[in-house]
């Protein structure tokens, strides 16, 4: 995706493999919660909301990407 424009379909599929790689690699850890994508402007914003298992904690995760 490093190469792909930056647009709202671009960030749909962020999305999608951002859930399916949080899912896939650490879903024995933690609970997804919520993630969003949004292309602003040359900004890709990511935000991810999930919970750890263990602890039943609710934590966040906010990336922007220039592109």
């Amino acid at each position: 995706m490093v190469f792909a424009p930056n647009s709202d379909i671009t960030a749909s599929l962020v999305r999608v493999s951002v859930i399916q790689a949080l899912e896939r690699w650490l879903g024995d850890l933690i609970r997804v919660d919520d993630v969003t994508a949004a292309a602003v402007e040359e900004t890709l914003e990511v935000r991810i909301a999930y919970t750890l298992k263990a602890r039943g904690e609710r934590r966040y995760l906010n990336l922007e990407v220039t592109l």
